[in-house]
């Protein structure tokens, strides 16, 4: 009997650490490192396996309420459903913001016992943070009006809300045991601007500790509950951004900085809750933890071209201080860094800058035609590529490039549309332009006794070898040797 109640007891732990690791799983974190947890380094090391650099990102924040203070912000009472009973003095902020061991308890409550004197507890990061892996573990408790939720909001709400985004991660409503996460965001393909298109899933919830994750790439966000996937709304590739690339913001406008926002709000009569708060119960989330990892930012793997005026091959475009002009003193081998240029790209929408190599100038959209330094207030130009006239720099918000009464196209610098970059700054000349790697331009001058290799020579079929000899380039093809005539390697 003894042995038989030791093996069900025995049973019942392992069933109760079982379901437990379950209930509690958490997403892959490999290539990951942590940026932000609300955990005192001691509670966060004896959860995971920190490095000293990660340590130091653990605050402490739900300590106490002066420590979240110093990263957190109090909602301000508003008028929108989720913050318009936001507490809004010291006195009733101490009411429904409390910190015990660590953990956070967002509270809302009747002052007087009556429903129409309500108050409801909200706090939002400082800073905001892009891409990662975003995990809150949290609690609530279902009653009737009951509204919690983790979301996000963006730094800089570019096109107002919801072009703007949203992006919820959990939501509870009311007495349902379902979780809500969801994307919210503006005209997605037929540029109905202020239309709200939203795309939700959910997962059933009890009253319990849970897991909520977002892994939130440059293509993707993705939810979980612990640590299953729960809904992924992923940029469409089939839209056609080349006619269209004002879709790319309108479609997913979470490529910029969101930051954290934790509150307990209560329903109403109208809307997502529905029914007015039960003045006799205390409503309550509490957040365990927030943490927030992110991998190592790639860097932009940039290359540079020479752009070429496609109806007069013989100029080139290039940056001074006169402006953005033609010029036909083209060194391939020795290129000139403000003939060279690149296209970093803007993270709100497919617009991209147009820099030189030397880094002093950037295209922008200044009165008199002249490029500016880089960092002060460069303009992002749609890049458009037509597979006969070669690609075109479009300022213009919506439209390709203007047309003149002559038939060519521009490259917009202002917005009266009265000064282009083209072969000599004037209107006339044609601003459809080629790009060339310099790679290509340079493997189109490399000479063998005094002619021409170029890129379209049959020679270059089979195969060819680079190797370096005294600090110089040298090219192996078909038993002969071929040299980059000025370019030495660095």
């Amino acid at each position: 009997m003894h042995i038989l109640l030791r093996r069900l007891l025995l049973t019942s732990l392992l069933f109760f650490v079982l379901s437990s690791a379950t209930a509690l799983a958490q997403i892959d974190k490999f290539g990951y490192h942590l940026v932000y947890s609300s955990e005192s380094p001691e509670a966060a090391s004896a959860a995971m396996d920190l490095t000293d650099e990660e340590l130091e990102c653990c605050t402490g924040d739900f300590l106490s309420t002066e420590n979240f203070e110093r990263n957190w912000l109090y909602c301000p009472r508003q008028t929108s459903k989720w913050n318009m009973r936001m507490a809004e003095n010291d006195e009733d902020r101490a009411k429904v913001h409390l910190c015990e061991d660590g953990k956070l308890r967002l509270l809302a409550l009747s002052l007087d016992g009556t429903k129409t004197n309500c108050i409801t507890s909200g706090i939002k990061m400082k800073q905001g943070y892009k891409y990662g892996i975003f995990e809150i573990k949290a609690k609530c408790n279902p009653h009737k009006s009951n509204f919690p939720a983790v979301w996000m909001m963006p730094s800089n709400p570019y096109g107002g809300w919801p072009n703007c985004g949203e992006i919820d991660i959990m939501e509870q409503v009311g007495t349902s045991s379902t979780i809500y996460s969801t994307v919210h965001l503006g005209a997605r393909y037929d540029q109905k601007v202020g239309k709200n298109y939203s795309w939700s899933g959910s997962k059933w919830v009890d009253t319990g500790y849970h897991i909520y994750s977002l892994l939130w790439t440059k293509s993707s966000l993705t939810f979980y509950c612990d640590g299953k996937q729960v809904f992924k709304y992923q940029k469409d590739g089939s839209l056609d951004l080349q006619k269209h690339p004002e879709y790319e913001h309108a479609q997913f406008p979470y490529n910029e900085a969101y930051y954290i926002i934790l509150d307990q709000a209560l329903g109403s009569n109208s809307g997502w809750g529905n029914e007015d708060p039960d003045p006799s119960f205390t409503y309550e989330m509490t957040v365990d933890y927030v943490r927030i990892f992110q991998a190592p930012a790639e860097e932009e793997k940039l290359e540079y071209y020479f752009i070429q005026n496609v109806e007069e091959p013989a100029y080139y475009m290039t940056a001074s201080e006169e402006g953005l002009v033609g010029t036909t003193d083209i060194d391939f081998q020795n290129p000139d860094p403000d003939a060279l240029f690149c296209f970093p790209s803007m993270d709100a929408g497919t617009k991209k800058y147009i820099r030189t190599q030397s880094q002093k100038w950037v295209m922008s959209q200044s009165v008199n035609n002249k490029a500016i330094p880089l960092g002060e207030g460069g303009v992002p130009y749609y890049i458009l590529r037509d597979e006969e006239k070669g690609v075109a720099f479009d300022y213009a918000k919506d439209t390709y490039p203007a047309t003149f009464v002559d038939g060519s196209r521009a490259l917009i610098l202002n917005e009266k549309k009265d000064y282009i970059v083209s072969t000599s700054g004037t209107s006339k000349a044609s601003a459809w332009w080629k790009l060339i790697s310099v790679e290509d331009a340079q493997a189109a001058s490399i000479e063998e006794n005094g002619g021409l290799w170029t890129k379209g020579d049959q020679r270059r079929e089979s195969a060819v070898r680079k190797v370096v000899r005294d600090n110089r380039l040298v090219i192996l093809h078909n038993g002969r040797e071929y040299t980059v005539t000025g370019s030495r390697l660095k």
